[in-house]
């Protein structure tokens, strides 16, 4: 059975539909100029022993790997 395609290409733009836009609300947008960028603030070394104690905290379940892949679909759809 071959794929069904459900959109069509067409080989020229779509038109502008100027009075679509006309009933859609002036948008407020906050001025970012004063952020400044975002820095990285631990060194490698202060990751590694943040990423340890985070694991101290928050452990994996020690059956979760295995038993996601045991308990997974394993039937592909096709859409």
């Amino acid at each position: 059975m071959a794929k069904k395609n459900s959109t069509t290409s067409y080989n020229v733009p779509a038109p502008r539909t100027e009075s679509a836009s006309h009933d859609v609300p002036a948008l407020e947008f906050p001025d970012w100029s004063g952020m400044r960028p975002h820095q990285v603030t631990m060194t490698f070394a202060e990751a590694c022993k943040w990423n340890e104690e985070m694991l101290e905290i928050f452990p994996t379940r020690p059956d979760s790997a295995d038993q996601r892949a045991k308990e997974r679909c394993k039937v592909e759809f096709v859409i």
